[in-house]
């Protein structure tokens, strides 16, 4: 647990921020495709409102860029070690809290899918 926050300055905003739009921009792409392989309608507008969303969220709460970050890696690695029968030792496995990561993610997928609902529907 942080005993003091840290103090972003503008320039770690918009690191942030452009980490976000980044991440956004990724997940914004899965989301497509996934939207596309269920409904087989394309809308790559997603992509677009996702970036921002996550651009806007990562200036807003700067760490939370780097945490979702994090999950996306610790996620791929999963599937990768899934993929190839492989079970982690005892040491590699450690329990993070990532709940607050997880919590904003939720939030920015709900938002953007909001967002950009007349895309979707129309």
């Amino acid at each position: 647990m942080r005993s003091s926050p840290l103090q972003l300055t503008l320039i770690d905003r918009v690191i942030f921020l452009c980490f976000g739009a980044l991440i956004g921009l990724i997940y914004g792409a899965l989301i497509a495709v996934a939207t596309f392989f269920t409904s087989e309608i394309w809308t790559p507008q997603l992509i677009s409102w996702f970036t921002g969303v996550f651009a806007v969220l990562g200036f807003i709460s700067g760490g939370f860029v780097g945490e979702a970050f994090l999950l996306l890696i610790h996620l791929l690695w999963g599937l990768l070690s899934g993929f190839a029968m492989r079970q982690p030792s005892d040491d590699e496995v450690e329990s993070k809290g990532y709940l607050g990561a997880i919590l904003l993610v939720g939030f920015g997928t709900g938002l953007a899918l909001v967002l950009s609902r007349r895309h979707l529907f129309y």
